[in-house]
């Protein structure tokens, strides 16, 4: 084939040379979440406990893996992982960025169908940079698989209705429900397509056999593949339920009743926090985020911002330019995505009413459903940019098409990495020393550790103990009465914690110091305190 041809078909994304624009993007979107995930000084909170699922699933406790809250599906992918990956947390993090990657693939796909080539291949590249899809794929979190998924299952519903052929609808169910095996609201695509061909049926744009039998394959096949986890949870808990996730103050409570044997318990010690939850040394305070509970105007206040600061604001702005200047108006499109869009934040606004809080991991789908509408906008800002010389009566560049696209893209990847490159959570590597420290001391390896994070006790190797509010009498006395035998906090949280720190100077033991990045950590021995001398003695 001749160079030219070559270069055609890779420029027009046709036969197997088309594949090798994606191929790039995808090899990029890995390493950069490869280097993302070097300069994390320490994993993400939960993902202790997907480790512990995963190590479950190979021992074969599948009924404590479905006991637990958490989907197993990013468990089950790890343990999988782990065959070919001896490092628990490096199979982990593959899986993460692997599937965090293959979502620039599955976007391209999408917005190749809904919008462009171009657009397709900015909107790519923008979420093989973009901040938060990185930082959440490139941790030990379920996210990069549930955005995998979720993309996967977008972009066979929009198949399915630009088509209404049937087998597009069975995919869009079963990849819908195989999203909900990673996060329950993975199944409100196959719910939110069934909503549209009901809209369609009852305006009379689709005939109403051809619509119910594309609804039917679309719940068939979700119900298929969600039905067993149903199954399993309606044993376990003598009801049907879509998922076992409760809010912030009820995941405080969990059942301390473990379905493992003992002795798996005394070989690895923090999987009894996995399947029981933290030991509790006082009953739990209101979290101060959960003011928002009940409260409808400081909820939707909430969500918008979370998501706004989520896609980034100049991306908002970006994005807006692509609404208005960057593509062709399309009403199937715009209601397909507005729909979507509009009805998972109304699933979010009924979590932060419930739970009181939204976080980035949680608007981060509703934002990429944008991205067609961002590289449209990332398009048009780099024709400007590129037509500029005319505004000054100079020649215009060459090839003024190469060039927009390359200038937006540019700016836009330009303005990510910052943010992208930054080290993540690089005060907490002494509480992480300190905890690796005790893990080696032969005497304290069994020993319940107390600390703001369950990701210190799993690096200590120890189940965990909630430390006490700090405006706990006595913090020692519920310590003890937790179990707690050690506690790892670094100096900066002491100092916040009235209760710690009175226990602290009330002559808990020091018995080992760790120093990183500025900010230092201690380990107390809880069993072995020194109470100072009340102040009446001689």
């Amino acid at each position: 084939m001749q160079p030219s041809r070559l270069l055609a078909r890779v420029r027009d994304g046709r036969g197997a040379e088309g594949v090798l624009p994606i191929a790039a993007i995808v090899l990029a979107a890995l390493a950069v979440r490869a280097i993302a995930w070097h300069r994390t000084g320490v994993l993400f909170n939960d993902g202790p406990t997907f480790i512990g699922l995963a190590r479950l699933i190979e021992l074969g406790h599948w009924d404590a893996v479905f006991a637990h809250p958490f989907h197993p599906m990013y468990p089950a992918a790890i343990s999988a992982m782990h065959s070919w990956i001896d490092n628990w947390e490096s199979a982990a993090v593959a899986v993460s960025a692997l599937s965090g990657a293959c979502a620039s693939a599955v976007l391209f796909v999408l917005l190749r169908r809904a919008f462009d080539l171009r657009c397709a291949y900015v909107g790519a590249l923008l979420l093989a940079f973009h901040p938060y899809a990185v930082e959440h794929s490139a941790d030990v979190q379920s996210d990069g698989l549930y955005t995998l998924l979720f993309l996967a299952s977008v972009t066979a519903l929009w198949w399915a209705c630009t088509s209404r052929r049937f087998h597009w609808a069975a995919a869009a169910g079963a990849l819908s429900g195989l999203a909900y095996w990673v996060r329950p609201e993975g199944l409100g695509v196959a719910l939110i397509g069934c909503a549209m061909a009901g809209v369609l049926i009852g305006l009379r744009r689709w005939p109403l056999w051809s619509g119910v039998g594309w609804v039917g394959a679309l719940s068939l096949a979700a119900a298929i593949v969600v039905g067993p986890y149903l199954i399993v949870l309606h044993d376990q808990s003598g009801s049907w339920m879509i998922t076992q996730k409760k809010s912030l103050v009820l995941a405080s409570a969990m059942s301390q009743a473990s379905p493992l044997p003992a002795e798996v318990i005394a070989r690895e010690p923090f999987l009894e926090t996995v399947v029981r939850g933290p030991r509790v040394s006082a009953p739990p305070a209101m979290p101060a985020r959960a003011v928002l509970v009940g409260a409808p105007a400081e909820a939707v206040l909430e969500l918008l911002k979370k998501t706004s600061e989520t896609l980034r604001p100049a991306f908002v702005c970006v994005a807006l330019v692509g609404i208005l200047f960057g593509i062709r108006r399309n009403v199937s499109r715009e209601a397909f995505f507005a729909i979507l869009a509009g009805v998972y934040l109304a699933l979010l606004y009924l979590l932060v009413l419930q739970a009181g809080y939204v976080s980035k991991r949680h608007t981060l789908p509703v934002a990429i459903l944008l991205f067609g509408y961002l590289a449209a906008g990332t398009v048009r800002i780099g024709q400007w940019l590129a037509n500029a010389p005319t505004w000054f009566g100079s020649s215009p560049l060459r090839h003024p098409a190469r060039w927009s696209m390359a200038l937006g893209v540019g700016i836009a990847i330009g303005i990510s990495i910052p943010t992208t490159f930054q080290a993540r959570r690089a005060d907490r590597i002494a509480e992480r020393q300190a905890a690796v420290w005790l893990s080696t001391q032969p005497d304290a390896k069994r020993g319940p550790v107390a600390a703001g994070k369950q990701r210190v006790a799993y690096y200590a190797g120890a189940p965990h103990v909630r430390l006490p509010d700090s405006g706990t009498a006595d913090a020692l006395t519920s310590l003890q009465a937790a179990g707690a035998e050690y506690l790892i906090i670094d100096d900066h949280y002491l100092e916040e914690n009235p209760a710690l720190r009175r226990a602290a100077e009330a002559g808990m033991k020091v018995i080992h110091r760790t120093h990183a990045g500025g900010y230092s950590a201690s380990v107390f021995r809880l069993d072995a305190v020194e109470r100072a001398p009340s102040s009446g003695a001689g």
